[in-house]
């Protein structure tokens, strides 16, 4: 891909994960999407002052423990389609990993300090390469918590277990 420049099928998939992310699945009703094995979770994303840390997970990895935690004043959505176009980090822009998928978002920072230390505090836990479910319950304990402030905790997904 070059940079800037974005083809067909990376405008599909950017466009397929936009609507996953917007819809929810049906109670009781079971839909086959073998490839996504995380059931988007319908949030109205508001619009903030101080910004959003948001937690990734990628889903081709089956294991859940590839994620990338970040924190940004953009509209999150675009940022989800910056990171599966392979251009906003170095992690995120590797092709083994993408597409990539919202699982949690964080909101109601009272200073931009604030974002970027909890975005630090979560990339240590992130290190010690937790499944994603277990990601997102320790950084709503830790926004629960008051250390950074009365914040928001949203989360976007959820694992998707297959029996056969």
């Amino acid at each position: 891909m070059i940079l800037g420049k974005t083809t067909k099928h990376e405008i599909l998939v950017q466009e397929r994960f936009r609507l996953l992310q917007q819809h929810r699945t049906a109670t009781g009703l079971i839909v086959q999407l073998p490839e996504f094995l995380m059931t988007p979770i319908r949030v109205d994303i508001p619009v903030v002052a101080n910004g959003f840390v948001y937690l990734l997970v990628s889903l081709r990895d089956k294991s859940f423990q590839t994620c990338f935690i970040g924190e940004t004043t953009n509209n999150l959505l675009e940022e989800l389609g910056r990171h599966n176009s392979g251009v906003k980090s170095l992690l995120t822009s590797k092709s083994q990993f993408r597409p990539w998928s919202m699982a949690a978002f964080v909101i109601n920072f009272s200073c931009e300090e604030d974002r970027v230390n909890l975005r630090m505090e979560m990339e240590k836990v992130i290190f010690l390469q937790l499944r994603i479910d277990t990601l997102m319950d320790h950084l709503q304990k830790v926004c629960a918590s008051g250390e950074f402030g009365n914040l928001e905790f949203f989360k976007c997904g959820q694992l998707t277990y297959i029996t056969k």
